[in-house]
């Protein structure tokens, strides 16, 4: 009698495993679809839906949050995504992470904290060009930026009213 309920219990248990692991690959697939078609406000609700029915946690599904909010416009929740993501043991993927963090850093005018996650992105991957490019130019602009004020001041100084 117990080997007729456990061999049953076993035939109920398996597939419904299955059922999980075939609905948890649609949701991937789906959600992947809908950022390569450029639905990006539904490629958040899809990446949603791995964390919140499935409870899927990992830093390159923070890091495709991110971009799907940075290019829907929500650039606090992206900054958020790819915060969580700069610390994934994937040293590729915190570079990337903490690249795009500069790059929402910078559109929002605050250099000195961008040029700092470029070079964060560059320490875990010194191989990542499109953050070196980045680093280089936005410390070559915020030198002469300097340069300039400090001429303007100087030019300044050198004025005298006319009496």
């Amino acid at each position: 009698m117990s080997w007729t309920k456990l061999t049953l219990a076993l035939f109920l248990l398996i597939p419904a495993s299955w059922t999980r692991v075939s609905r948890l690959n649609s949701a991937i697939d789906l959600a992947a679809e809908s950022y390569a078609t450029a639905e990006y406000e539904q490629s958040i609700t899809n990446h949603l839906v791995l964390v919140d029915e499935f409870g899927v946690v990992s830093p390159s599904l923070d890091y495709n949050l991110g971009l799907s909010s940075q290019y829907a416009g929500k650039l606090d929740e992206a900054t958020s995504y790819y915060d969580k993501a700069s610390i994934a043991s994937d040293k590729t993927l915190a570079s990337f992470a903490f690249n795009q963090g500069g790059v929402l850093l910078g559109n929002k005018k605050e250099y000195e904290p961008a040029l700092s996650k470029f070079k964060s992105a560059l320490i875990q991957d010194p191989n990542n060009e499109v953050a070196r490019h980045n680093y280089e130019l936005l410390a070559r602009w915020i030198e002469r930026d300097q340069e300039r004020k400090d001429l303007t001041l100087r030019s300044v100084k050198k004025q005298r009213p006319i009496a």
